[in-house]
């Protein structure tokens, strides 16, 4: 069963940059998927609050940033959700090659 969480499309595009670039900044996400700060903050929090990422607060150049990393729990949750993905994809182009 694909994971609700993550089966929203901005969510799984979250998750996706975080994993393949540590201490993601809010700014790097934003610029990426180009929605606004209250929406990619609430999408954030949604994945924050289920233990998927874990942000952290930083200082540099006095000015305050923050950053994203996936938890261990999120890695896996990750996992099993885009497997679940492939296996739907897997099985669509099994039935499509059957007709």
């Amino acid at each position: 069963m694909l994971n609700k969480i993550f089966h929203q499309s901005i969510r799984t595009e979250i998750m996706a940059i975080i994993f393949a670039n540590e201490d993601t900044s809010f700014k790097m996400l934003k610029d990426s998927l180009k929605v606004t700060f209250g929406n990619l903050f609430i999408h954030l929090e949604k994945l924050e609050k289920a233990g998927y990422i874990k942000s952290s607060k930083q200082v540099k150049n006095s000015r305050s940033y923050t950053t994203y990393n996936l938890t261990e729990r999120g890695i896996l949750e990750f996992y099993n959700y885009m497997s679940e993905v492939e296996k739907i994809i897997n099985t669509v182009k099994e039935i499509k090659n059957l007709k």
